[in-house]
């Protein structure tokens, strides 16, 4: 592959990297995501800064962003771990600390003269020499590190998911399971070029130069790809709110009467616009605690538990006194159903016989 094209593509994923960070950053407010994406995109800057020989011009600059490397990973793990609704704590800034640790090491070389830099920098990357550095192995295993501890972190959110729902859109976390995937994957693309280099496998220069940062744009395509076609990116709140809920199976089970029984008792369920927030409120209990017992307890969602409501109290009124010269239709809007064609889809769905066989078989 010529280098030129190699240029422009990597010019297309350092442009694509920042615009998907400011999308992400804004519209779909995962701001550590967005972090992550404009790290990599940095970096894919700083390697064109220095294989085009930008350095000679501003050595100013001259690995003035190579600590970011160690931004990655916590900006991926906590991105993962926000998803999933755990709130940060105040030792989460720790995770900093091998940024200001590598900055605090460059620090003598920032004082050093322009021309001194650039002499400093061209001797280790004289191929004629040239070893892997100790911190290339560094900022790969902290990756590596921060890519299974976010893998872990999923596994056991996902777990926690079907423990307390069984709703399959909510559980549906793909998004997270790919950008996972694809930071594992560069990270072995990583060390295994460094230590190819390092076994003298490869050269350190021509087309295997390039290919970590390569690797760096495919996890910048894919990741734009990812959360721009993802349809559940909206369910994260929903998510958030089940995993960080901390209900034990008592407390699900206690929500799950204190509705039945508010919705029996009181018979809400006549009113056709009944509302999850309308039940929250009149109970004083948060509405995606209500979600998560229905959802946990009876393998259903709130608005099936109302229905079955109606239709129970439908087949126990349908003939009575009061009804007998009601139609079917008319019976069912008095009992909350909006609309004939939904009336009858989900009666036999909860009884598993139309209105009419159910009527023929209680006479």
């Amino acid at each position: 592959m010529d280098l030129n094209l190699i240029t422009i593509l990597l010019t297309y994923s350092f442009v694509q990297g920042f615009i998907s960070a400011g999308y992400i950053y804004s519209m779909l407010k995962k701001p550590f995501l967005a972090i992550a994406l404009a790290s990599v995109s940095l970096l894919i800057l700083v390697y064109l800064y220095e294989s085009n020989g930008w350095f000679l011009d501003y050595p100013q600059l001259i690995w003035v962003f190579p600590p970011i490397w160690y931004c990655i990973g916590p900006a991926y793990y906590l991105f993962t771990r926000k998803y999933f609704g755990y709130k940060l704590r105040t030792l989460d800034i720790l995770h900093l600390l091998p940024i200001v640790v590598f900055y605090i090491y460059l620090f003598p070389f920032y004082l050093l003269e322009s021309d001194v830099r650039i002499a400093q920098y061209q001797q280790f990357w004289d191929t004629a020499n040239y070893t892997v550095d100790i911190h290339h192995y560094f900022y790969q295993i902290h990756l590596l590190v921060y890519a299974f501890f976010s893998y872990r972190q999923l596994q056991s959110s996902e777990q926690k998911l079907k423990n307390i729902t069984s709703n399959s859109s909510i559980i549906s976390i793909d998004f997270v399971k790919r950008i996972i995937l694809l930071l594992l994957v560069f990270c072995g693309v990583g060390l295994g070029y460094y230590i190819s280099v390092d076994l003298k496998i490869i050269p350190p220069v021509g087309i295997y130069t390039p290919i970590l940062y390569l690797a760096l744009s495919l996890l910048i395509h894919l990741t734009t790809y990812y959360t721009w076609s993802d349809t559940n990116l909206a369910a994260d709140e929903t998510i958030a709110k089940y995993t960080a809920s901390g209900l034990d199976e008592s407390r699900l089970n206690e929500i799950v009467n204190e509705v039945n029984k508010y919705i029996g008792q009181e018979q809400v369920f006549k009113n056709p616009d009944l509302r999850l927030k309308d039940v929250s409120e009149a109970l004083n209990i948060p509405s995606h605690h209500i979600s998560q017992a229905i959802n946990s307890q009876l393998s259903k969602t709130f608005f099936d538990l109302i229905n079955e409501h109606r239709v129970k109290a439908l087949k126990e009124n349908i003939n009575s006194e009061k009804f007998k010269n009601y139609t079917l239709v008319a019976v069912a809007e008095e009992f909350g159903f909006k609309s004939s064609s939904s009336f009858f889809r989900i009666f036999k769905k909860v009884t598993g016989l139309t209105p009419k066989e159910y009527l023929k078989s209680t006479q």
